[in-house]
């Protein structure tokens, strides 16, 4: 018997937040600012499964970015001596 795979390509707001691991209100703020493209059908968000991962992707490939950098970028400049003043 073949396995039957949950395959859509579009995901409603619900859907979307859980993906994201966010409320679905945050979601929406999300989709408001304009970062997560999503249509709207009558009253239901409807965004696509690859813009809702990509936009996780994205989120984690940024943060993991800022982390390393500040792990592994510039390191802070030794401090001065101060000269006595005249």
């Amino acid at each position: 018997m073949h396995q039957i795979h949950d395959m859509r390509e579009t995901v409603k707001l619900r859907e979307a937040a859980l993906l994201m691991g966010v409320h679905p209100k945050t979601a929406e703020d999300i989709i408001k600012s304009g970062e997560l493209p999503a249509g709207k059908i009558g009253r239901s968000h409807i965004l696509l499964r690859s813009d809702v991962l990509k936009y996780v992707e994205k989120k984690i490939m940024a943060q993991t970015a800022a982390r390393r950098a500040k792990l592994h970028g510039a390191q802070p400049e030794p401090k001065r001596e101060r000269r006595p003043s005249r």
